[in-house]
């Protein structure tokens, strides 16, 4: 019975839920309800469900008579299908015809058939109609967008894709508007190059997809897609990535977008292979990319990305010596190259590296001359992939030895870059169409020249060499001047220089003419300003001092398209396409005279950044010699890859050295490690001390012992590369061989002994500080000390900063400093938590001297963000991280600042001038000369020397003399290990060393003695009267 009950009941609940379900799919008969429907329908591509809702709701209106809303709802419709890659054409056709819309865009989605169907005379018979009609803005906005997109994508006719546009802009009046436009305006502002208003554009897509109550995750993934499309076209990579996996998490395998959803994926992978050092995340998502490629028979159709990805997944292997993968998916890519002939250059490049990886030498040369022929044949003898090819080929004959044969591939392959036939002398840099690949090419061709005469001097011609590294400086000089990457520029540029001053300091040797030195020293000069100027400029920065950063960005965006449209340029003179070569030279003039506008403009409202940028001058020779006294000579260096370059300017003469050194780093690096030993007893006592002498008397030996040398009582030191971290002070003169195993420190026979020692960044720099001078605000000094005692982090910091102040230590010895200072000089002093960067910034204009006891640190990842940390006060509107950007915004009237604490001197290791550098900054915002440490100064010692160099400058001593009379001063009233240079040579004067003023503190007591003086005097002369009325 129970069981008859539970079956009476099962069959009931059955029946309701066949009743719900039935009114559940019950057609709606409310047009909110069914279009509400629809646009979910749309939001997921289920175009048939849409398609039979789209007929009830025309049923519904048709009844209601409401014709507005039926051609609206027409509108949206169409236009859904019709941008549509899952509704074929001819159900595109049969919808536009049985559906209502309006005349004007009946005319505008027609005349998108139309081109679609590949019949463009009629595309443009229907725009003309749709031109001609009244009441048809937003049609003829989206169709001149869609012809723009099209022929900035498929034509590839920008100057058509740009007039489109811009009809389309013009009709821009509403919101509403603007929408209809934004997909279109992202895709043809990146073929064109302008990519803030692509990003603009694109962002406004994304953020309007979002808006909506169903979202199309296909459109929305589309979106995301063109923004990292839009990132990848300007080379940033980290963004890209970024867009690319939103892209590829909205996709999410969709059904009916393989192609779309791997190319997303390839996208992403690429990102990785870009940014380097990403093997196995590169290698993971191009797995992906062919999970999702068809089976062989349907390759062709996606046979480029195919290819593309198997190339892209050998170099990662190969990266990773996974040899034998890598062999398999070139064997994969040129399976199919037999029938699509794409990039086979590439991959036989890649095979010849394979080869040359095994060992297999004969195949490797055969693979790259192959690479070379094959990428010939695909895009002509005259393309910059054909130059790459030939540089691949000219660079193993050189691992070869085969000097004469890497010489020749790599003059054909220079010529590949150029628009015009080989002849004798140079091409016009105006027909090179990649000049940073013509640099690198020209690089390697003249090392390789160099070797060839030095083998023999019947080999090559020194003038050949001489002329081509000069034709080769004049290229690097036209990148700088549009340079955007600041790393690919110093990565190749001391280089350049350095073969130049090679030739001329050969020359010189060969022909015995005095004017070849002379060049040689501009040349090394012109590196030192220009190098500087760049490692002044923060990486892709949009600021710089207190310029304005909307004036840096708009010259940063002129310059960056300038660069694209040279290269479009280039592209459509190799391909002769005179429509676009006319259009990109008209593009380039208005690019030009926009920057020359925003040059005078700079120079109107930023004069200091304008003469920093614009009006860098290099100084002369001559100019040098005549302000250089008697007894100064100037020592300047330039660390290359193949020597070191010594310049000795005396005041009537001349001498460069050229110093080979095998062992040079790591023997700069082990007396570098002298002064930072975290145990110092236990080294000096282990060994340290005999070494110590013997490597600075090698120091001394390689680097200062010239006859000129021994004349000059002062030295003014440029130093470059490792050179920076060099207390040139300490090397000595001579080596106590008798007593090398007995720590004296005092008596070792130091260059400070014998000479004055300042520094400089370059020489152009030490003229213009020697040249103009400026008088202070006053004499009086701004002292801050932080120790960072009982310091309590501000919870709201970044955690960044909040990481690195955890981990300070603390200084006592700071505020014995300051109590010295302010006991003996005039001026203001805080320490503890009134050393912040409000007080600095607020006050630091209104002192002649600063003196800052601050800890400076070293961002070498970002060195934009090295930075003093001033004491924490919990201020919302400074971090206490004073930066290098903004020591350049201060406006400094200061003789000079003292930076006495840790290792404010120097920024991480890079070529040429290389360092980023605080002290310089400090220069940039106008002090004339700085005092700073080479490595962290000790609490015990600093305070000690900082009296005795202020003392010195009481007596108007010399800069550099008073710091060398106060470290020989330490030097003889210490002994033992606090006798070690550490303690005492770390400090060093750059700039203008020539004598400052002081001012000693009021002597308060004089307000209260001159008063009661008086009184005294009032009272006497009171009794005197008295006494004579009686």
């Amino acid at each position: 019975m129970r069981t008859h009950h539970f079956i009476l009941l099962m069959l009931v609940l059955g029946f309701c839920s066949i009743i719900f379900l039935f009114s559940s799919f019950q057609v709606p008969q409310n047009k909110t309800v069914i279009q509400d429907r629809m646009a979910w329908f749309k939001s997921q591509q289920m175009f048939d469900s849409l398609m039979h809702y789209e007929s009830l709701l025309v049923d519904r209106l048709t009844k209601e008579e409401d014709q507005a809303s039926l051609v609206e709802n027409g509108k949206w419709f169409i236009g859904t299908m019709l941008n549509s890659q899952q509704v074929s054409m001819a159900q595109k056709w049969a919808l536009l015809q049985n559906t209502s819309v309006s005349k004007a865009w009946e005319y505008a989605y027609s005349s998108q058939l139309y081109w679609e169907s590949e019949k463009q005379d009629s595309a443009y018979i229907y725009l003309d109609l749709l031109e001609q009609l009244t009441e048809k803005k937003e049609a003829l906005i989206y169709a001149y967008g869609f012809f723009a997109k099209e022929f900035a994508t498929k034509k590839n006719t920008l100057q058509k894709a740009f007039e489109y546009l811009n009809q389309a802009e013009q009709l821009l009046q509403t919101t509403s508007d603007s929408i209809l436009l934004y997909a279109n305006q992202a895709t043809v502002y990146t073929a064109i190059g302008y990519f803030k208003e692509a990003l603009r554009a694109g962002r406004a897509v994304v953020y309007h997809q979002l808006q909506n109550k169903y979202i199309d995750s296909v459109s929305l993934a589309f979106a995301y897609d063109r923004l990292a499309e839009i990132y990848w076209a300007q080379s940033n990579y980290e963004q890209a990535k970024r867009y690319a996996g939103e892209a590829i998490n909205y996709m999410a395998d969709r059904s009916g977008y393989a192609y779309q959803t791997a190319s997303m994926w390839y996208r992403w992978a690429s990102c990785y292979f870009n940014l380097e050092n990403k093997p196995l995340e590169t290698i993971l998502y191009l797995r992906k990319v062919f999970s999702l490629l068809p089976k062989e028979e349907q390759l062709p159709s996606f046979g480029k990305m195919y290819i593309d990805a198997c190339a892209m997944m050998a170099l990662q292997f190969l990266e990773v010596k996974q040899l034998d993968s890598t062999q398999i998916y070139l064997d994969a890519a040129q399976k199919l190259q037999k029938k699509l002939a794409y990039k086979i250059g590439e991959t036989e490049a890649i095979q010849a590296k394979l080869y040359f990886e095994k060992g297999e030498l004969t195949l490797a040369e055969r693979a790259f001359k192959e690479a070379v022929a094959a990428t010939k044949k695909e895009h002509g003898s005259k393309s910059l992939l054909t130059a790459i090819r030939g540089l691949e080929l000219g660079n193993y004959y050189k691992t070869q030895k085969k000097y004469k044969l890497a010489n020749s591939v790599l003059e054909e392959a220079f010529w590949a870059l150029s628009t015009v036939s080989k002849f004798k002398t140079f091409p016009a840099m105006h027909t090179i169409c990649s000049r940073s690949n013509a640099i690198q090419i020209l690089r390697s061709k003249i090392e390789t020249m160099l070797i060839l005469y030095e083998k023999s001097k019947y080999n090559v011609s020194l003038k050949d060499i001489y002329s081509s590294a000069l034709y080769n400086l004049d290229l690097l000089r036209k990148v700088s001047n549009t340079a955007t990457s600041n790393t690919d520029f110093l990565t190749f540029s001391v280089s350049v220089y350095e073969q130049a001053i090679e030739a001329c300091e050969l020359l010189f040797h060969h022909n015995q003419e005095q004017h070849y030195l002379h060049e040689a020293f501009q040349l090394a000069e012109e590196s030192k300003v220009v190098l500087l100027q760049k490692m002044m400029e923060e990486p892709k920065a949009q600021k710089f001092g207190g310029v304005s950063p909307k004036l840096i960005q708009a010259e940063l965006e002129l310059q960056g398209r300038m660069v694209w449209y040279q290269q479009r340029y280039w592209e459509a003179v190799l391909n002769k396409d005179s429509l676009q070569m006319n259009w990109y030279q008209e593009q380039m003039a208005s690019f030009d005279a926009d920057l020359e506008g925003l040059k005078e403009e700079l120079k109107i409202t930023e004069p200091k950044y304008y003469q920093f940028k614009y009006q860098n001058s290099i100084a002369s020779l001559d100019s040098i010699q005549q302000t250089l006294s008697d007894s100064t000579i100037l020592v300047q260096y330039l660390e290359g890859s193949r020597s070191i370059y010594q310049f000795i300017i005396c005041k009537d003469t001349l001498a460069v050295r050229k110093i080979f050194w095998r062992t040079y780093k790591p023997t700069i690096l082990k007396y570098y490690k002298h002064f930072t030993h975290p145990k110092l007893k236990q080294h000096s006592q282990s060994g340290g001390f005999k070494d110590f002498c013997i490597t600075s008397y090698e120091l001394y030996h390689k680097l200062m012992h010239h006859e000129l040398l021994s004349s000059g009582k002062r030295l003014v030191i440029i130093p470059d590369g490792l050179l920076n971290y060099i207390p040139f002070g300490t090397l000595l003169t001579d080596i106590p061989l008798d007593n090398v195993h007995k720590i004296n420190f005092p008596q070792l026979a130091y260059l400070l002994k014998e000479k004055q020692i300042a520094y400089n960044y370059s020489s152009s720099l030490w003229l213009r500080e020697m040249n103009h001078l400026k008088a202070p605000i006053n004499h009086e000094i701004l002292g801050m000390a932080a120790t960072y005692t009982d310091e309590k982090i501000a919870g709201f910091r970044a955690k960044k900063w909040q990481k690195i102040r955890s981990q300070l230590t603390q200084h006592e010895g700071r505020d014995a400093e300051m109590d010295s200072l302010s006991n003996n000089y005039a001026g203001d002093f805080y320490t503890d938590r009134y050393a912040t960067e409000y007080y600095l910034k607020d006050y630091a204009a209104d002192y002649g001297i600063l003196h800052l006891a601050i800890y400076g640190i070293i961002d070498p990842e970002f060195p934009e963000y090295s930075s003093l940390i001033f004491a924490e006060d919990a201020y919302e509107k400074e971090d206490n991280f004073l930066t290098i950007n903004e020591i350049k915004q201060l406006n400094l009237n200061t003789d000079m600042v003292v930076l006495s604490n840790c290792q404010t001197g120097y920024g991480p290791y890079q070529r040429g001038e290389g360092l980023i550098s605080l002290g310089r900054s400090f220069m940039y915002a106008g002090s004339p000369a700085v005092v700073l440490s080479l490595w962290e100064q000790n609490d015990e010692s600093t305070p000690i020397l900082m009296d005795y160099f202020y003392e010195n400058l009481k007596h108007k001593i010399d800069k550099d003399e008073a710091l060398r009379q106060a470290k020989l001063r330490y030097l003889k009233s210490t002994k033992g290990l606090k006798a070690h240079p550490v303690y005492w040579a770390g400090f060093i004067t750059v700039g203008n060393y020539q004598a400052i003023e002081v001012e000693e503190p009021v002597v308060y007591i004089w307000w209260f003695i001159i008063p009661i003086a008086f009184l005294g005097f009032l009272g006497w002369w009171s009794m005197q009267a008295l006494r004579q009325r009686r």
